[in-house]
């Protein structure tokens, strides 16, 4: 009886550290009931910062930040969201968030500028396959914020661009380009076999 006790025990610590957290296998664009219930305890047990700022949705370049947004990390943020109010995100309000981030791959875009409208015209395409994938929608702000770096004042803008989920293989590799109006361009690398 202990020996079975202590498999349990040990089972309970690993999956509590997320040692035996299954691999995607390809990007969970349409969620399962399974990976509905994952997602929602992923979210409500992880940090804001875990959730946004580290983990396989986020990219670096040159400074700038990317976050792909996918049914998975909505739902997760919208569970944590629920938690912090003291409750649990009803089947409805999981029904409606998944309706509309279905069919979609949306990338929360942090770039940073040196004039508040400096973001007011960036892009943003995906390559993948030997395609190129215009957005459905972008939204740029026309004024970014300002910040304080050392004794200079830099600004950052908050940019999101949507793209059609169809036209990308949940299995493959793509690259998320940024592209200012200058010319220069950040490129976010993602291999969707590892994103929930």
């Amino acid at each position: 009886m202990k020996v079975r006790a202590s498999i349990f025990a040990l089972a309970f610590v690993l999956a509590f550290l997320g040692i035996n957290r299954p691999e995607a296998g390809a990007v969970w664009l349409h969620l399962t009931d399974e990976q509905r219930q994952e997602a929602v305890r992923f979210g409500e047990r992880s940090s804001w910062k875990q959730l946004l700022l580290q983990g396989e949705w986020v990219r670096e370049s040159g400074g700038n930040k990317a976050v792909m947004q996918t049914p998975f990390l909505i739902l997760a943020a919208m569970a944590k969201r629920a938690s912090q109010q003291y409750r649990k995100l009803s089947e409805e309000e999981i029904d409606a968030l998944l309706k509309e981030a279905e069919g979609k791959i949306t990338f929360f875009i942090t770039v940073t500028g040196y004039s508040p409208d400096f973001a007011k015209d960036y892009h943003a395409v995906i390559k993948a396959d030997g395609k190129t994938i215009q957005p459905i929608l972008k939204k740029n702000p026309y004024l970014a914020s300002p910040k304080m770096g050392g004794s200079s004042v830099y600004y950052e803008a908050n940019c999101i661009y949507i793209f059609p989920a169809d036209e990308i293989d949940p299995n493959g590799q793509l690259t998320l380009i940024v592209i200012s109006p200058l010319g220069r361009e950040w490129k976010f690398h993602y291999d969707l076999s590892k994103i929930k």
